[in-house]
């Protein structure tokens, strides 16, 4: 039997030969009208700029996204209306000029490769222009280029307003499988994982809901860029695999990064994703609130106060970063076991019964002890920041060892359940 890392790898080398084989493709169709141009007309640059246009004109991406086909769709109008009216060498480059415009205007400048293109595309227009007026043929027909250029941007504006939903659910799916592979990278440390998990978590949650704030959506696609990048920076992996060549599928936005001394910092990126995990975490109690209303009382209390359980764990982390240095440890600690918890409990009822009073005790009573510290800090003496320090992580212990208290009442149940069935069997079989 395969293993799982090894049909990652598998898949992941044979999409790459098929992109790859792709782009040989075009290239080499590119090629073949690159002759055909310099048979016809003897010049050099012209030639080039004949491969350069059909080179953008057909980029690298799925044509089923708005940011491939609709700058696609332009450039090849561009073609068709210049064919008929000069030379057919010159049509490429104006056609392929117009959807890599289009690609870097939409994309806010992060458009990955493609800026591999730009010098050809500099000297092709160059090219065309001189070849233009050494000819002493009409420029009207380029005055196309920004009507096009404009009907475009107009035109992806409008199928992004039209169709908004289904264009962020593409793009909260692609971010999950992205989001998921951070996750595998060895690079990051125990604690940016553990922040990424909940982001995952929560983002798959929300997936589920028809009606999923295009805002919040903005914000995960970003956010999973960042991340993206503070892999790589942590791998050590050049600068240039960071920002200018790297891929854009759906870079409808811009996006903030945090950059010191040429190194991604972690810290910029996690409180990012603290605030995101908080806002999430209200976003689908409120969802679920609405979408449930006719649930039984009992039942429906029971995920209200998981609701409310888990945004608490949430606003837990986001007030790290108002305190002081070592109250971080144990305040992650006790989020994440108590989310852990809410967890276990929203698949096992039965350990609802004395997990949620512990939650519902001192989950409160850790808030309280964070926001009276901030409150007093400057008049507070010195020894009272490590006596509280200790209190949280005693909390931390305390959390974790109802964590695993948990387990272990599910471990024996379940070896209570296993004991049962083998008594059964055996008096069946006498």
């Amino acid at each position: 039997m395969a293993q799982p890392w090894l049909d990652t790898v598998v898949g992941s080398v044979l999409t790459v030969v098929k992109i790859v084989a792709l782009r040989v493709v075009i290239h080499l169709a590119a090629l073949v009208l690159v002759g055909l141009s310099y048979q016809a007309f003897g010049d050099v640059l012209l030639s080039t700029s004949v491969w350069a246009g059909i080179v953008c004109l057909i980029p690298y991406g799925s044509p089923r996204n708005p940011y491939w086909w609709i700058p696609v769709a332009a450039g090849c109008v561009q073609a068709l209306v210049l064919l008929p009216l000069l030379p057919w060498a010159f049509f490429a480059l104006p056609a392929g000029l117009l959807t890599w415009t289009l690609r870097l205007v939409i994309a806010r400048g992060n458009i990955g490769w493609d800026w591999t293109a730009a010098p050809a595309l500099a000297l092709g227009l160059y090219a065309a222009v001189g070849n233009l007026l050494d000819w002493q043929l009409p420029l009207l027909p380029l005055l196309s280029f920004p009507i096009l250029f404009a009907l475009g941007l107009a035109g992806y504006r409008m199928f992004n307003r039209i169709f908004h939903s289904n264009v962020h659910r593409q793009m909260l799916a692609a971010s999950l499988v992205r989001l998921r592979t951070v996750l595998q990278s060895a690079s990051l440390g125990e604690n940016e994982k553990r922040h990424c998990s909940l982001l995952l978590s929560q983002s798959e949650a929300l997936g589920l809901y028809k009606d999923c704030p295009d805002e919040l959506v903005d914000r995960i696609v970003n956010i999973t860029g960042e991340l993206e990048d503070l892999s790589r920076s942590l791998a050590s992996k050049p600068a240039w695999t960071r920002t200018l060549f790297k891929s854009t599928q759906w870079q409808h936005l811009g996006k903030n990064t945090y950059i010191q001394g040429g190194r991604l910092t972690g810290e910029g990126v996690l409180q990012n994703v603290q605030e995101l995990n908080a806002d999430l975490a209200r976003t689908l109690a409120s969802l679920k609130k609405s979408a449930n209303p006719g649930k039984a009382s009992a039942e429906q209390d029971d995920a209200v106060a998981l609701d409310t359980l888990s945004l608490s764990a949430s606003e837990l982390l986001g007030k790290k970063g108002s305190l002081p240095d070592g109250f971080g440890r144990p305040l992650e600690d006790i989020a994440f076991t108590a989310m852990d918890m809410i967890g276990a409990m929203r698949k096992d009822p039965a350990d609802r019964r004395t997990s949620l009073r512990f939650l519902e005790r001192y989950l409160p009573r850790v808030h309280h002890v964070v926001d009276e510290y901030a409150r007093m800090e400057k008049d507070l003496p010195p020894e009272t920041r490590q006596r509280t320090i200790e209190v949280l992580e005693q909390l931390a212990a305390s959390f974790d060892s109802h964590r695993q208290g948990m387990t272990r009442n599910d471990t024996i149940g379940f070896t209570a359940e296993l004991d049962a069935l083998d008594a059964l069997l055996k008096m069946r079989s006498r």
